[in-house]
């Protein structure tokens, strides 16, 4: 019996299950059943390029008009790559009257010796093996759009003839092939001076039943688009069928590639704006941003990012992205990346500008689209794409660099955060998909150990926050191990060195030592010697002498402060990345908030001693609690609120936010106004104390 499971207007489900006694042994097989045994013997192996030619749509997608050019455009990326790789001004394309067509570059040309192991020529190796080929330990190539070592091959199993002609080391050779076989092995076929590669192929038409002519156009609008991605190279492209030629070189590479995009439109600001950049990224965890004129070290992974974008008036966008100059259709982590700092850029320049409020919604993704024009260009050593058709970049640490996270920054720089946690836009259909999709989270590492805890436990931390992300229809996702990656960003001290963190911290320290020590010290050993008697005999008032005894030690802070400054670069390599200016104003309120403590601190001691006693039981419960030698957020809040009222607590804070995280005076304020109040305070105590003991 066949039991009905769901009637739905015309559909019908049915089980094919028959659980009676009574029903037959044999199953009921249907047209499509295969033979009733299955042994070894029915496992086949496809050898050499035969797989290709079995499944060409695995290696170019299908086998009509656009399987035909992609066999084009893997010719041309092998070119492509000697430009990449600095060897090839000019590439050649030509459509011949017979049907097949030619690559030509002026390159190193493909080498042709024997091959050490395999023991065949180099040439016929890399144009007859799968996974055979130059480009897998980045030694001839750093960057190439080739990653498997099938393209040539590819298109050679797929032609029914294919020639390669190689000119090196002062002659040319020539190998032939016909759907992946060897016609003719390696001869050499004259002289040359020049160098390059010369691939002559004709589409097999067993394999592309649909057709076998090339199209000009479309090959045109990827030698142009070529052109564009590598500024300087030449990309000449003929038609011998239709006498048709083109010639294209740019200086300014994808800007003018935008421009071109956008020629009849009515643009919003006349020239695109282009940002590039060249990143060390061999520290996934903390990618950098290489100087200008940077030499790369041996052993650096190192990739490249060009965005040129400019604004017509028009309510569609056009966004080309493109990894090793290789054009991504469907977009990655490139595009995803781009379009989150976009908006977030936008975003935070329209709230600083007053252009937005507080209260009014913030730009969303839809906006920034309107009128765009973009494209977007990433050279990376090792791109990870979805198929051989490469029609996706998936290397997860691109998005977290071409993002720029402005308003994360700013507030680890300001410290007004010491975490920031970034969730990619695509993160849910993501996970749904399998991609893993990688969580930024970026870290105020200048005091590493309050950053190594917090940094150890981020995993979970992440996967508690985003539980209501992986909820319902994702429930399944939120398993062990998660399904994403979290990647650090340790900013400000990367390497996480002890001495970077203290030694700001410590300057603090000595200043408050030397400076309340030094006064409360020397003013009472005036006292004992009668000096001060003196002093007071003369028609002076008591905050003119306060003045005038501890004004000389301002010149022993400044002395100090230049001296620990100058060894704190030279010896500890500490940077100071933030404003002089915002350093000047605490570092001299500091100084005068400790001589008015050190003055303070004589007018209560009857002796040196006393005073050298009572200015370290003031200075030790001050060093502990500051926050120089434990984490600040670490401490109880009860003991924080203690900590608050206490001057190197906040010069602590300022000094460190300055010099290491280079935090503006703005951003600082806080610290300043608490540094400007205990000096009125301070100042003001030890001149009272002075009058009560004059009087």
């Amino acid at each position: 019996m066949k039991t009905p499971l769901l009637r739905a207007g015309k559909y019908h489900l049915f089980t094919h299950l028959d659980m009676s006694e009574n029903s037959e042994k044999t199953p009921n097989r249907g047209k499509h059943a295969g033979n009733e045994s299955y042994g070894a013997a029915d496992i086949k192996r496809l050898k050499g390029l035969k797989a290709v030619r079995e499944r060409p749509g695995m290696y170019i997608g299908d086998t009509n008009e656009t399987g035909l050019h992609h066999c084009v455009y893997e010719i041309v990326d092998n070119s492509i790559d000697e430009a990449l790789a600095g060897y090839c001004k000019s590439i050649k394309v030509e459509i011949h009257a017979d049907g097949s067509l030619s690559v030509e570059d002026d390159g190193r040309g493909i080498p042709v010796a024997m091959h050490p192991e395999e023991k065949v020529p180099t040439l016929e190796l890399v144009l007859t093996n799968l996974h055979a080929g130059g480009k897998f330990d980045k030694g001839a190539y750093q960057v190439s759009g080739g990653l498997n070592g099938v393209g040539a091959k590819c298109v050679n199993a797929l032609s029914d003839s294919f020639i390669a002609e190689v000119s090196r080391e002062g002659e040319v050779h020539q190998m032939k092939f016909c759907r992946g076989e060897v016609t003719q092995s390696i001869k050499v076929i004259g002289k040359t001076k020049r160098t390059g590669t010369k691939i002559t192929f004709h589409p097999d038409p067993e394999i592309f039943v649909a057709t076998q002519e090339f199209k000009y156009d479309t090959l045109v609008r990827r030698m142009r688009e070529l052109a564009f991605l590598v500024p300087g190279i030449t990309v000449e492209m003929k038609d011998q069928r239709t006498n048709r030629a083109d010639k294209f070189e740019f200086k300014e590479g994808i800007a003018e590639y935008v421009s071109f995009l956008n020629a009849n439109e009515e643009r919003l600001f006349e020239k695109p704006i282009l940002i590039s950049a060249e990143v060390d990224f061999t520290d996934l965890a903390n990618p950098r941003v290489m100087a200008d004129g940077e030499k790369p070290k041996p052993g650096m992974r190192r990739m490249t990012l060009d965005v040129a974008l400019q604004y017509n008036d028009r309510y569609d966008e056009m966004v080309f992205s493109y990894a090793n100059l290789i054009n991504q259709p469907e977009g990655g982590t490139h595009l995803s990346g781009f379009r989150s700092a976009l908006t977030r850029v936008i975003n935070h320049y329209a709230k600083s500008n007053n252009l937005i409020k507080d209260k009014d919604a913030k730009l969303n993704g839809d906006d920034m689209r309107e009128g765009l024009v973009a494209v977007i260009s990433v050279k990376h050593p090792d791109p990870k794409f979805q198929s051989q058709n490469k029609t996706r970049l998936t290397n997860p640490e691109v998005e977290g660099i071409v993002t720029s996270a402005e308003e994360g920054d700013r507030a680890l720089r300001d410290g007004t955060a010491s975490f920031v946690v970034v969730i990619p836009p695509d993160f849910e259909r993501d996970v749904v998909r399998g991609h893993s999709p990688q969580i930024l989270l970026a870290a105020d590492a200048s005091d590493p150990a309050a950053a190594g805890g917090a940094v150890a436990a981020i995993n979970g931390i992440v996967t508690t926050a985003i539980s209501e992300t992986l909820s319902g229809a994702l429930t399944y996702a939120a398993s062990s191990p998660p399904p994403f990656s979290v990647v650090v960003h340790r900013q400000f001290n990367p390497e996480g060195q002890t001495s970077t963190n203290i030694v700001p911290g410590l300057l603090a320290i000595i200043l408050s030592m030397t400076m309340v020590m030094i006064t409360a010290v020397a003013i009472v050993r005036e006292t004992e010697r009668g000096t001060m008697e003196t002093l007071i005999s003369t028609p002076v008032r008591p905050g003119e002498v306060m003045l005038g005894k501890i004004f000389p030690y301002v010149f022993v802070g400044y002395v100090q402060t230049g001296v620990f400054l100058a060894a704190a670069r030279i010896l500890f390599d500490v940077p100071f990345l933030g404003s002089p200016l915002a350093f000047f104003v605490g570092f001299n309120l500091y100084i005068i908030v400790n001589l008015a403590l050190g003055f303070l601190i004589s007018t209560i001691a009857r002796s040196q001693m006393q005073a050298m006693q009572i200015s370290f039981f003031t200075l030790l419960p001050t060093i502990l609690l500051s926050g120089f030698m434990f984490p600040f957020d670490g401490m109880p809040i009860a003991v924080q609120w203690i900590a608050e009222v206490l001057p190197l607590t906040h010069f602590v804070r300022l000094i460190r936010g300055v010099m290491l995280r280079g935090a503006s005076l703005s951003a600082l304020w806080p610290d300043v106004l608490a540094l400007i109040g205990f000096t009125l305070v301070m100042m003001t105590l030890a001149i009272l104390r002075f009058r009560k003991r004059l009087d």
